[in-house]
């Protein structure tokens, strides 16, 4: 008997688009980080509070499509925000009448008179937001002793700077500023 067997015709390589999909996403992605990267490099490494050069916003979209799939990565870097132009007419020279305010208002006002460069008059401000925001582990508690800190070395003082610094790094996490600061502090104090 002869037994007749149906010829085997192999099918035709179909690969699978999953892997080609997965790439390009990947490639989009890795290029929104260098993005972002590339926007935001130097924010850490500015040498003190002053505020660094506004970005413009800018919007990348990519679309990829493959058959039957379509891929659209969208990445967008929020611009900074800017403190508006202070003329000396704006600008406190003595400490407010605001006692027992709020603390992460007072933070705001004393940052402005030390990007400014009035440290004199941030002291009073920085210290009652500090003293209102102890304890309470919010980011503002962190920026508030951080700032103290600079402003207190910044009129040459070393009291209590390097328990501030620690504190702003337990609630916020390393930091090159808190870093570079405590350096400073250590040998001049």
């Amino acid at each position: 008997t002869v037994i007749s067997r149906a010829a085997y015709k192999p099918r035709p390589a179909h690969r699978s688009r999953l892997p080609v999909v997965l790439a390009a996403v990947a490639a989009l992605l890795i290029a929104g980080v260098a993005l972002a990267a590339a926007v935001t490099r130097g924010d850490e490494d500015d040498g003190g509070p002053e505020a660094s050069p506004t970005t413009v916003p800018m919007t990348v979209r990519e679309t990829v499509t493959l058959e039957g799939t379509t891929v659209v990565e969208t990445v967008t870097t929020a611009a900074e925000p800017t403190e508006p132009a202070t003329t000396a007419e704006e600008i406190p020279t003595t400490e407010p009448a605001s006692s027992g305010g709020d603390p992460i208002a007072l933070n705001d006002q004393g940052f402005a008179l030390m990007q400014a460069g009035n440290y004199e008059g941030a002291l009073p401000l920085l210290e009652q937001s500090v003293a209102g925001l102890a304890g309470s582990g919010q980011i503002t508690e962190a920026y508030a002793s951080y700032n103290l800190a600079f402003t207190r070395r910044a009129l040459g003082r070393c009291d209590g700077v390097l328990d501030l610094l620690a504190r702003s790094e337990q609630v916020q996490g390393k930091r090159k500023e808190i870093d570079r600061l405590r350096r400073e502090a250590e040998k001049a104090c």
